[in-house]
């Protein structure tokens, strides 16, 4: 019998990256396929720092898929804290490309927002983050715009933002802040206005912690939810006695 000859990756060349493989064992389960695509073309763009800088238009180009699809899953990543999203701007104040960075699985959290199997120790800090925010990607078209329609949303947004006065003494500035006020809508549209502002009003026990990130505006609660969530859950799963007093002084200040 003739044996079929055939040609084996070589690792030598570059034509290949890396991906771990904790993510395909479970989290593109979670995720989906279309999300899974797009973290494996940010692996395939990373630098040596696990940095990359690719366009929503060059993503969405790569799967044939629209920029708002992309938008929509590259949120699901940075909601387990897969990814870290920071955002530049040019000398003359135009927003650059997004550079994402791609976190250690260490840090991945397949359960961020309280789905089931959850540890739920019944605290007011779990109660606040959470529980409250789903951890699904949510549907906007069908769940919180039909609750609340965008004019609805735009009407309670300054409630929202006067919520961060207890965490950023220049707050007022924010209500004429375009930014401030679409990365608002974005997240009441994503998640809901009640778990928001469960989410705004916690904040305050939560930033004075060290090691937490410092979340004064809405700009920042939407670039760093993924910090966000790490930190919370990292502090719910402490088990020694000043993980536990940690969690007691949140229950007293929330």
């Amino acid at each position: 019998m003739q044996q079929e000859s055939f040609k084996v990756r070589d690792k030598r060349n570059k034509g290949w990256f890396f991906m771990d493989n904790e993510y395909l064992n479970g989290y593109a389960k979670i995720l989906g396929p279309v999300a899974t695509a797009i973290y494996v073309s940010l692996c395939r763009h990373a630098n040596n720092n696990q940095e990359c800088f690719p366009s929503y238009k060059l993503l969405a180009e790569e799967f044939n898929i629209s920029e708002k699809t992309v938008k929509r899953h590259i949120v699901k990543l940075r909601n387990h804290n897969i990814v870290s999203i920071k955002q530049g701007k040019s000398k003359d104040g135009k927003f650059l490309s997004n550079m994402y960075i791609l976190m250690d699985k260490n840090v991945w959290t397949k359960e961020p927002w309280g789905q089931k199997g959850t540890t739920d120790r019944g605290d007011n800090l779990s109660k606040a983050v959470g529980t409250n925010l789903p951890c699904k990607d949510t549907n906007t078209n069908n769940t919180n715009i039909d609750i609340l329609s965008k004019d609805n949303i735009s009407s309670k947004l300054p409630i929202l933002i006067d919520l961060f006065k207890d965490v950023n003494p220049s707050y007022k500035k924010l209500f004429g802040n375009k930014t401030e006020r679409r990365a608002l809508m974005e997240l009441v549209e994503q998640f809901s206005y009640e778990k928001i502002e469960a989410t705004i009003k916690a904040l305050p026990g939560i930033i004075s912690k060290p090691y937490a990130p410092k979340i004064t505006t809405p700009y920042q609660l939407q670039k760093d939810l993924g910090k966000l969530i790490a930190f919370v859950n990292q502090e719910r799963g402490r088990q020694s006695k000043k993980g536990k007093e940690i969690i007691m002084t949140f229950n007293n200040e929330l």
